[in-house]
């Protein structure tokens, strides 16, 4: 995608999140609204994790099989520093935005949902060289997800 196009779909995705956003502080959402915004994070997040890194190219069948290899990787590297927050911060909306659009009822549906989300982006990244299939990243995502899940429970019964 060329960058103008990049950032015309960066710009309608920030301006119709804005106006959902909105809507849900005034109470005025739908059903809809809630779907849109769901389903803009989704693409936000598959554009993000599935693009292809010039300065990193993996060999084919690399993976990551240690769940706390984020921890060497921050002590040399502060940019691997950043990518550490990155992942975990990016998963934090993802219970909120499952249960305000009101899919898959309880925690375990959702959490199982999110789980199969991640193998698949893990997956698919390994699979066409965009990364590696990573444990760290699947542990860091999890706790961005848990994270989410005790911060939204909160907000959620505000919302109702």
């Amino acid at each position: 995608m060329e960058n103008i196009e990049k950032n015309i779909l960066a710009v309608l995705i920030i301006v119709i999140t804005t106006y959902v956003l909105l809507l849900i502080l005034l109470r005025i959402d739908s059903k809809k609204e809630r779907y849109v915004l769901l389903g803009l994070y989704l693409l936000v997040l598959i554009l993000g994790l599935l693009r292809l890194d010039p300065q990193h190219r993996y060999a084919t069948g690399e993976i990551g099989l240690n769940p706390l290899g984020f921890i060497s990787d921050i002590s040399g590297d502060e940019a691997s520093f950043y990518v550490m927050v990155i992942n975990l911060v990016i998963f934090v909306p993802f219970y909120f935005l499952l249960a305000y659009a009101n899919l898959f009822k309880g925690f375990w549906s959702r959490l199982l949902i999110f789980e199969l989300f991640i193998l698949l982006i893990e997956y698919l990244q390994f699979q066409f060289n965009f990364g590696l299939f990573d444990l760290s990243d699947i542990f860091l995502y999890n706790i961005g997800f848990l994270v989410g899940y005790v911060i939204s429970l909160p907000i959620l019964k505000l919302l109702k």
